[in-house]
Protein backbone atom coordinates (compact mmCIF):
# COMPACT_ATOMS: atom_id res chain seq x y z
CA UNK A 1 0.00 0.00 0.00
CA UNK A 2 0.54 3.73 -0.96
CA UNK A 3 0.78 7.47 -0.29
CA UNK A 4 -2.19 8.88 -1.99
CA UNK A 5 -4.37 10.99 -1.51
CA UNK A 6 -6.82 8.46 -0.27
CA UNK A 7 -4.40 6.83 2.27
CA UNK A 8 -6.96 4.63 3.07
CA UNK A 9 -5.12 2.26 5.25
CA UNK A 10 -5.97 -1.49 6.30
CA UNK A 11 -5.88 -3.71 9.14
CA UNK A 12 -4.65 -7.16 9.10
CA UNK A 13 -3.67 -9.11 12.65
CA UNK A 14 -0.93 -11.42 11.79
CA UNK A 15 2.37 -13.54 13.86
CA UNK A 16 3.50 -15.65 10.95
CA UNK A 17 7.03 -14.26 9.09
CA UNK A 18 8.28 -15.66 6.45
CA UNK A 19 11.52 -14.53 4.87
CA UNK A 20 12.02 -14.05 1.23
CA UNK A 21 15.87 -15.44 0.86
CA UNK A 22 17.86 -13.47 -2.25
CA UNK A 23 20.96 -14.10 -3.25
CA UNK A 24 23.21 -10.93 -1.63
CA UNK A 25 26.23 -10.03 -2.56
CA UNK A 26 28.07 -9.48 0.38
CA UNK A 27 27.71 -11.99 3.85
CA UNK A 28 29.22 -10.40 6.25
CA UNK A 29 28.48 -6.69 8.06
CA UNK A 30 29.77 -3.45 7.06
CA UNK A 31 29.05 -3.37 3.13
CA UNK A 32 30.81 -0.53 1.13
CA UNK A 33 28.96 1.66 -1.20
CA UNK A 34 29.81 2.99 -4.46
CA UNK A 35 28.76 4.62 -7.29
CA UNK A 36 27.26 2.11 -9.51
CA UNK A 37 29.63 1.87 -12.93
CA UNK A 38 26.53 1.29 -15.64
CA UNK A 39 26.88 0.32 -19.14
CA UNK A 40 24.00 0.45 -21.90
CA UNK A 41 21.99 -2.16 -22.90
CA UNK A 42 22.62 -3.47 -27.08
CA UNK A 43 20.30 -1.63 -29.62
CA UNK A 44 18.19 -4.97 -29.71
CA UNK A 45 17.06 -5.19 -26.12
CA UNK A 46 16.80 -1.51 -26.35
CA UNK A 47 14.38 -1.57 -28.56
CA UNK A 48 12.21 -4.49 -27.00
CA UNK A 49 11.99 -2.47 -23.93
CA UNK A 50 10.78 0.58 -25.61
CA UNK A 51 8.40 -1.25 -27.07
CA UNK A 52 6.73 -2.98 -23.93
CA UNK A 53 6.84 -0.07 -22.25
CA UNK A 54 5.02 1.89 -25.44
CA UNK A 55 2.13 -1.20 -25.04
CA UNK A 56 1.71 -0.56 -21.52
CA UNK A 57 1.73 2.96 -21.01
CA UNK A 58 -1.09 2.67 -23.88
CA UNK A 59 -2.83 0.08 -22.14
CA UNK A 60 -2.95 1.71 -18.75
CA UNK A 61 -4.32 4.83 -20.08
CA UNK A 62 -1.48 6.90 -21.71
CA UNK A 63 -0.43 8.59 -18.94
CA UNK A 64 2.72 9.30 -20.20
CA UNK A 65 5.65 6.46 -18.16
CA UNK A 66 8.89 6.48 -17.62
CA UNK A 67 11.12 3.19 -17.08
CA UNK A 68 14.52 2.11 -16.01
CA UNK A 69 16.17 -1.31 -15.91
CA UNK A 70 19.33 -1.80 -13.84
CA UNK A 71 20.99 -5.33 -13.93
CA UNK A 72 23.36 -7.30 -11.72
CA UNK A 73 26.22 -6.66 -14.13
CA UNK A 74 26.07 -3.60 -14.55
CA UNK A 75 23.66 -3.09 -17.43
CA UNK A 76 21.35 -0.09 -17.38
CA UNK A 77 18.45 1.29 -19.38
CA UNK A 78 15.91 4.21 -18.86
CA UNK A 79 13.51 5.53 -21.58
CA UNK A 80 10.07 7.09 -21.31
CA UNK A 81 7.41 7.47 -23.32
CA UNK A 82 4.41 10.31 -23.53
CA UNK A 83 3.68 13.35 -21.83
CA UNK A 84 4.26 14.79 -18.11
CA UNK A 85 1.17 16.28 -15.77
CA UNK A 86 2.15 19.45 -17.69
CA UNK A 87 1.88 18.41 -21.33
CA UNK A 88 5.36 18.24 -21.71
CA UNK A 89 6.90 15.14 -23.42
CA UNK A 90 7.68 12.96 -20.77
CA UNK A 91 12.00 13.04 -19.80
CA UNK A 92 13.72 10.02 -18.57
CA UNK A 93 16.32 11.83 -16.71
CA UNK A 94 14.36 14.26 -15.16
CA UNK A 95 13.41 13.54 -11.14
CA UNK A 96 10.03 12.70 -9.75
CA UNK A 97 8.43 12.27 -6.67
CA UNK A 98 8.91 8.72 -5.21
CA UNK A 99 6.36 9.12 -3.06
CA UNK A 100 6.15 6.21 -0.52
CA UNK A 101 9.77 4.65 -1.83
CA UNK A 102 11.09 7.09 0.57
CA UNK A 103 10.31 4.17 2.99
CA UNK A 104 13.00 2.10 1.75
CA UNK A 105 15.46 5.06 2.43
CA UNK A 106 14.55 5.56 5.90
CA UNK A 107 14.26 2.13 6.70
CA UNK A 108 17.72 1.27 5.90
CA UNK A 109 19.18 4.59 7.91
CA UNK A 110 17.49 3.14 10.46
CA UNK A 111 19.22 -0.43 10.12
CA UNK A 112 22.44 1.68 9.48
CA UNK A 113 22.00 2.61 13.14
CA UNK A 114 21.06 -0.65 14.24
CA UNK A 115 24.38 -2.25 12.29
CA UNK A 116 26.26 0.50 14.25
CA UNK A 117 24.87 -0.43 18.02
CA UNK A 118 22.84 3.10 17.99
CA UNK A 119 19.37 2.00 17.32
CA UNK A 120 17.63 -1.19 18.93
CA UNK A 121 14.69 -1.93 17.47
CA UNK A 122 13.00 -3.25 20.66
CA UNK A 123 13.38 -0.41 22.93
CA UNK A 124 10.57 1.78 22.88
CA UNK A 125 10.80 4.95 20.91
CA UNK A 126 10.67 6.94 23.68
CA UNK A 127 14.48 5.98 24.58
CA UNK A 128 15.12 8.22 21.21
CA UNK A 129 12.29 11.10 21.47
CA UNK A 130 11.27 10.51 25.20
CA UNK A 131 8.62 13.95 24.47
CA UNK A 132 6.63 12.35 21.95
CA UNK A 133 3.52 10.62 24.05
CA UNK A 134 2.06 9.12 21.11
CA UNK A 135 4.61 6.85 20.81
CA UNK A 136 4.65 5.79 24.68
CA UNK A 137 4.97 1.93 24.53
CA UNK A 138 6.05 1.39 20.81
CA UNK A 139 8.98 -0.07 19.59
CA UNK A 140 11.14 1.09 16.42
CA UNK A 141 10.27 -2.18 14.94
CA UNK A 142 6.70 -1.51 15.19
CA UNK A 143 7.21 1.57 13.53
CA UNK A 144 9.20 -0.06 10.81
CA UNK A 145 6.42 -2.83 10.32
CA UNK A 146 3.22 -0.71 10.83
CA UNK A 147 2.55 -2.17 13.99
CA UNK A 148 2.46 0.88 16.40
CA UNK A 149 -1.29 0.96 16.05
CA UNK A 150 -0.82 4.85 15.75
CA UNK A 151 -3.13 6.63 13.35
CA UNK A 152 -1.90 8.10 9.78
CA UNK A 153 -1.04 11.43 9.37
CA UNK A 154 -2.77 12.12 6.01
CA UNK A 155 -6.18 11.75 7.96
CA UNK A 156 -5.94 14.46 10.44
CA UNK A 157 -4.11 16.72 7.94
CA UNK A 158 -6.34 16.32 5.14
CA UNK A 159 -8.07 19.30 4.90
CA UNK A 160 -4.76 21.40 5.55
CA UNK A 161 -3.33 19.30 2.33
CA UNK A 162 -5.86 20.06 -0.08
CA UNK A 163 -7.26 23.79 1.06
CA UNK A 164 -3.66 25.09 2.11
CA UNK A 165 -1.09 23.46 0.11
CA UNK A 166 1.22 26.41 -0.04
CA UNK A 167 1.30 26.61 3.61
CA UNK A 168 4.41 24.43 5.13
CA UNK A 169 3.48 22.13 7.92
CA UNK A 170 5.67 21.90 11.16
CA UNK A 171 6.26 18.76 12.92
CA UNK A 172 4.41 19.99 15.76
CA UNK A 173 1.21 20.65 13.37
CA UNK A 174 1.66 17.19 11.76
CA UNK A 175 2.29 15.47 15.35
CA UNK A 176 -0.06 17.32 17.46
CA UNK A 177 -2.96 16.64 15.24
CA UNK A 178 -3.00 12.81 14.80
CA UNK A 179 -5.55 10.86 15.98
CA UNK A 180 -6.35 8.35 18.52
CA UNK A 181 -4.12 5.18 18.00
CA UNK A 182 -6.26 2.51 15.89
CA UNK A 183 -5.19 -0.73 17.85
CA UNK A 184 -2.51 -1.13 21.23
CA UNK A 185 1.34 -1.46 19.95
CA UNK A 186 1.88 -4.96 18.31
CA UNK A 187 -2.24 -6.25 18.36
CA UNK A 188 -2.41 -5.68 14.22
CA UNK A 189 -1.15 -4.38 11.21
CA UNK A 190 -2.04 -0.78 9.43
CA UNK A 191 -0.16 1.31 7.14
CA UNK A 192 1.13 4.73 8.51
CA UNK A 193 2.74 7.27 7.17
CA UNK A 194 3.17 8.63 10.50
CA UNK A 195 5.24 5.86 11.67
CA UNK A 196 7.91 6.59 9.06
CA UNK A 197 7.75 10.31 9.77
CA UNK A 198 8.80 9.19 13.31
CA UNK A 199 11.51 7.35 12.28
CA UNK A 200 12.67 10.57 10.72
CA UNK A 201 12.85 11.84 13.97
CA UNK A 202 14.48 9.00 15.27
CA UNK A 203 17.40 9.02 12.60
CA UNK A 204 17.98 13.06 13.47
CA UNK A 205 17.95 12.12 17.05
CA UNK A 206 20.58 9.60 17.09
CA UNK A 207 22.92 10.89 14.40
CA UNK A 208 22.57 14.24 15.15
CA UNK A 209 22.65 15.29 11.73
CA UNK A 210 19.60 16.56 9.63
CA UNK A 211 17.83 13.50 7.88
CA UNK A 212 19.18 15.14 4.32
CA UNK A 213 23.08 14.76 5.66
CA UNK A 214 22.73 11.85 7.30
CA UNK A 215 20.83 10.18 3.70
CA UNK A 216 23.47 12.08 1.61
CA UNK A 217 26.53 10.83 4.16
CA UNK A 218 25.77 7.01 4.14
CA UNK A 219 24.21 6.50 0.84
CA UNK A 220 23.49 9.36 -1.91
CA UNK A 221 26.80 10.45 -1.81
CA UNK A 222 28.48 7.50 -1.92
CA UNK A 223 26.57 6.09 -4.58
CA UNK A 224 26.82 9.34 -6.41
CA UNK A 225 22.89 9.49 -6.99
CA UNK A 226 22.89 13.37 -8.17
CA UNK A 227 19.07 13.79 -8.17
CA UNK A 228 18.06 11.76 -5.16
CA UNK A 229 17.38 13.86 -2.53
CA UNK A 230 14.05 15.10 0.18
CA UNK A 231 12.47 17.69 -0.95
CA UNK A 232 12.49 20.89 1.05
CA UNK A 233 9.26 23.13 1.11
CA UNK A 234 11.08 25.11 -1.50
CA UNK A 235 10.82 22.39 -4.22
CA UNK A 236 8.70 23.07 -7.11
CA UNK A 237 7.67 18.97 -7.34
CA UNK A 238 5.53 18.69 -4.41
CA UNK A 239 3.35 21.78 -2.58
CA UNK A 240 5.16 22.78 0.57
CA UNK A 241 2.26 21.28 2.55
CA UNK A 242 2.90 17.81 1.42
CA UNK A 243 6.69 17.53 1.43
CA UNK A 244 6.68 19.12 4.82
CA UNK A 245 3.57 16.62 5.84
CA UNK A 246 5.04 13.32 4.59
CA UNK A 247 8.38 14.76 5.02
CA UNK A 248 10.60 11.10 5.64
CA UNK A 249 7.60 8.96 4.85
CA UNK A 250 7.17 10.10 1.46
CA UNK A 251 9.07 13.37 0.29
CA UNK A 252 11.54 12.34 -1.78
CA UNK A 253 12.91 12.69 -5.42
CA UNK A 254 14.71 10.84 -7.93
CA UNK A 255 15.19 9.61 -11.36
CA UNK A 256 14.47 6.21 -12.73
CA UNK A 257 17.69 4.81 -13.24
CA UNK A 258 18.88 6.46 -9.78
CA UNK A 259 15.85 4.73 -7.98
CA UNK A 260 16.80 1.61 -9.99
CA UNK A 261 20.35 1.93 -8.90
CA UNK A 262 19.27 2.01 -5.70
CA UNK A 263 16.96 -1.12 -5.56
CA UNK A 264 20.08 -2.87 -7.04
CA UNK A 265 22.10 -2.01 -4.18
CA UNK A 266 19.53 -2.49 -1.53
CA UNK A 267 18.30 -5.70 -2.49
CA UNK A 268 21.74 -7.43 -3.57
CA UNK A 269 22.94 -6.81 0.12
CA UNK A 270 25.40 -3.98 -0.89
CA UNK A 271 23.55 -0.81 0.74
CA UNK A 272 23.38 -2.68 4.94
CA UNK A 273 25.10 -5.39 6.24
CA UNK A 274 23.78 -9.00 5.89
CA UNK A 275 21.64 -9.16 8.92
CA UNK A 276 20.48 -6.09 8.39
CA UNK A 277 19.72 -6.76 4.86
CA UNK A 278 17.99 -9.50 5.68
CA UNK A 279 15.10 -7.89 8.07
CA UNK A 280 14.02 -5.83 5.76
CA UNK A 281 12.62 -8.58 3.68
CA UNK A 282 11.10 -10.36 6.53
CA UNK A 283 7.65 -10.58 5.45
CA UNK A 284 4.24 -10.65 8.08
CA UNK A 285 2.47 -13.08 6.56
CA UNK A 286 -1.17 -11.73 5.51
CA UNK A 287 0.23 -7.82 5.07
CA UNK A 288 3.14 -8.37 3.12
CA UNK A 289 5.29 -5.46 4.78
CA UNK A 290 8.67 -5.96 6.10
CA UNK A 291 11.02 -3.63 7.47
CA UNK A 292 10.47 -0.62 5.18
CA UNK A 293 9.84 -2.97 2.18
CA UNK A 294 6.78 -4.63 0.54
CA UNK A 295 6.40 -8.19 -0.82
CA UNK A 296 4.37 -7.70 -4.22
CA UNK A 297 3.05 -10.62 -6.19
CA UNK A 298 3.19 -10.07 -9.69
CA UNK A 299 2.93 -12.58 -12.67
CA UNK A 300 2.61 -15.14 -10.04
CA UNK A 301 6.36 -14.65 -8.70
CA UNK A 302 6.72 -12.72 -5.16
CA UNK A 303 9.12 -9.50 -5.57
CA UNK A 304 10.39 -6.92 -3.33
CA UNK A 305 10.41 -3.51 -3.25
CA UNK A 306 8.08 -0.47 -2.60
CA UNK A 307 5.50 1.12 -4.22
CA UNK A 308 4.16 5.04 -3.89
CA UNK A 309 1.72 7.38 -4.74
CA UNK A 310 1.57 10.48 -3.73
CA UNK A 311 -0.22 13.92 -4.92
CA UNK A 312 0.17 13.30 -8.97
CA UNK A 313 3.05 10.75 -9.47
CA UNK A 314 2.56 6.32 -9.02
CA UNK A 315 5.61 5.16 -8.76
CA UNK A 316 6.85 1.08 -8.61
CA UNK A 317 10.32 -0.26 -7.66
CA UNK A 318 10.60 -4.19 -7.78
CA UNK A 319 13.65 -6.11 -7.16
CA UNK A 320 13.64 -10.03 -9.61
CA UNK A 321 15.92 -12.03 -6.97
CA UNK A 322 16.43 -15.00 -9.77
CA UNK A 323 17.70 -12.29 -12.11
CA UNK A 324 19.24 -10.55 -9.78
CA UNK A 325 17.99 -6.66 -11.32
CA UNK A 326 15.61 -4.13 -10.48
CA UNK A 327 12.81 -2.23 -12.70
CA UNK A 328 11.38 0.97 -11.65
CA UNK A 329 8.26 2.41 -13.38
CA UNK A 330 7.07 6.02 -12.45
CA UNK A 331 3.65 7.52 -14.13
CA UNK A 332 2.62 11.32 -13.72
CA UNK A 333 -0.67 10.30 -12.50
CA UNK A 334 -1.86 9.31 -9.71
CA UNK A 335 -3.30 5.28 -9.17
CA UNK A 336 -2.31 4.08 -12.27
CA UNK A 337 -2.07 0.26 -11.61
CA UNK A 338 2.01 -0.19 -12.65
CA UNK A 339 1.96 -3.64 -11.19
CA UNK A 340 -0.56 -4.39 -15.00
CA UNK A 341 2.37 -2.24 -16.64
CA UNK A 342 4.94 -3.87 -15.70
CA UNK A 343 3.65 -7.51 -15.81
CA UNK A 344 0.83 -7.62 -18.82
CA UNK A 345 1.70 -8.58 -22.17
CA UNK A 346 -0.33 -6.25 -24.06
CA UNK A 347 0.15 -7.62 -28.14
CA UNK A 348 3.24 -8.87 -26.88
CA UNK A 349 6.32 -9.20 -25.17
CA UNK A 350 5.57 -7.37 -21.20
CA UNK A 351 8.27 -5.33 -19.68
CA UNK A 352 8.80 -8.14 -17.39
CA UNK A 353 8.94 -10.71 -19.90
CA UNK A 354 12.49 -8.53 -21.85
CA UNK A 355 13.51 -7.26 -18.25
CA UNK A 356 14.16 -10.69 -17.70
CA UNK A 357 16.16 -11.57 -20.61
CA UNK A 358 19.19 -8.90 -19.13
CA UNK A 359 19.71 -11.88 -16.11
CA UNK A 360 23.33 -12.91 -16.67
Amino acid sequence: MSLSRLALCTRVRASILVLLVFSFAVSVPGATLAAPQTTAVGPKVAAALEAAMIRADRAVGRTGLAVAVVANDGRSWTDANGLDDRGRAMDPQAPFVIGSVTKTFTAALVMALVDEGRIQLDVPVTTYLPNVRMARGVTVRQLLTHTSGISDLYRSRKWHLHNRPSVRLSSNDVLFSIGPRWFAPGAGYAYSNTNYFLLGHVIEAVSHRSFAQELERRFTGPMGLEHTRLLTSDDALLPAAWSSGFWTSGAMQSTPLELAAWGESLFRGRALSYPSTRRMVNYNYGNRYGHGTQLFRIAGRDLPGHSGLLYSTTTLMVYLPAEKLTVVLTAKEPGIDLEAALAGRFDGPSLLDVARGLAG
